[in-house]
């Protein structure tokens, strides 16, 4: 098959829709398909520009810059109208809207299959004029599309976008990209010595994530003034000077720890090396949150927020960790504090996170994945 995978931004950008994006890609192509991506650059390139990574063709359409985070990039729809003549398949990753709106412009041929994953309602972002006006040009492709997929069951119901697709949607979730092999105490306890440099019975928190709004990290600093561990936070963003000011404020930064961003690779270790993972998001552009699953596959519990998306839905309160209401800093706190002083509870829900982890395998997304694209292509081919 030929698949063309569409998304905002591809690798090396850093974003878990386009950790998946790059999954998908990569696995398709593994697979013996044929494999593009159409995206826009990602930083302000006045021309387009064609890329091998990892041995698939990634065609970026040149950027003038950046409205609310959307690239303005004026030769999206002569990529776009070149790559779906091509295609067999055409899987968008969405909200993207370069695409969306490109798609009004340049119909996908009815020879061609469509397959829409719904990541977020984009309605659940700040900026509402602006995606409401956005919202009919998103209804139009999920319209055209044969198939659409959403992460979690909670992403479904929480939407009246996919009310009259229901007989075309399925749940397919996200996958971890790493390997599920939670370390010993022992191997936890060394590696914590090598990796950061530390030598006594303190737990560590991990935090891993871009440094924006709806992550909750200013909550996570208020909570931090009341739970004895050391929190490290490791990932960057617009906010992080302004977090790095208000751990200081609020007296905590001599237990708060900014790493700042940290390339795939080194990522297991910060894993290997915590106690328990927290992920504070406060908004539901929070649509999953893939790193708990990373986490997870670590042997770490995590505490999560109790958003209407599939947040709670990848780790369960009592079972894999701990849930707490979003904006609360108080529970938030005490939740930790719970992981804190429950070093053998914190155990328990580490190896069911473990298990549930062995759920959501990138093996087991891709072929799922390629059963429907395989389905849709065959029917296509009958019709």
């Amino acid at each position: 098959m030929n698949i063309l995978y569409i998304n905002k931004f591809y690798a090396p950008h850093v974003g878990g829709v386009e950790t998946v994006t790059r999954q998908l890609a990569e696995g398709a192509l593994n697979r013996g398909h044929q494999v593009r991506v159409i995206t826009c650059n990602h930083s302000v390139d006045v021309k387009d520009q064609i890329e091998d990574i990892n041995g698939v063709e990634v065609r970026r359409a040149a950027s003038y810059g950046f409205f609310r985070n959307i690239s303005l990039s004026p030769t999206f729809p002569f990529l776009y109208r070149e790559a779906i003549s091509w295609a067999d398949i055409v899987h968008f990753h969405s909200p993207s809207p370069a695409a969306e709106l490109t798609n009004v412009l340049c119909n996908v041929p009815e020879t061609t299959s469509v397959v829409v994953t719904l990541h977020a309602d984009p309605r659940t972002s700040r900026f509402k004029i602006l995606t409401m006006a956005y919202a009919p040009v998103l209804r139009r492709l999920l319209q055209r599309a044969d198939r659409i997929t959403a992460t979690a069951p909670q992403n479904i119901e929480r939407t009246d976008l996919l009310d009259r697709y229901e007989c075309k949607t399925d749940v397919i979730p996200l996958a971890t990209e790493f390997e599920v092999d939670p370390p010993t105490q022992k191997e936890r306890a060394q590696h914590r010595r090598e990796f950061l440099g530390k030598d006594d019975e303190e737990p560590i928190i991990l935090f891993v994530g871009r440094l924006a709004y709806y992550k909750g990290l200013s909550y996570l600093l208020r909570a931090m003034q009341d739970v004895n561990a050391q929190l490290v936070v490791v990932g960057d963003g617009e906010l992080r000077e302004d977090l790095e000011v208000a751990a200081r404020d609020q007296e905590v930064a001599n237990r708060v720890h900014f790493e700042g961003y940290a390339p795939d690779e080194r990522l297991s270790d910060y894993y290997r090396a915590a106690d328990f993972f927290v992920l504070p998001s406060i908004a539901s552009i929070e649509a999953f949150g893939i790193v708990q699953l990373d986490a997870m596959a670590h042997g770490l519990p995590v505490v999560n927020t109790n958003l209407p998306t599939g947040v709670p839905f990848v780790s369960q309160h009592e079972e894999t960790g701990l849930t707490v209401e979003p904006e609360d800093s108080q529970a938030l706190a005490d939740a930790l504090n719970r992981l804190v002083k429950n070093p053998g509870y914190r155990r328990e829900l580490g190896r069911n996170a473990a298990q549930r982890a062995e759920e959501f395998t990138e093996e087991s997304m891709i072929d799922r994945y390629e059963k429907l694209y395989t389905e849709l292509v065959s029917q296509g081919e009958a019709g």
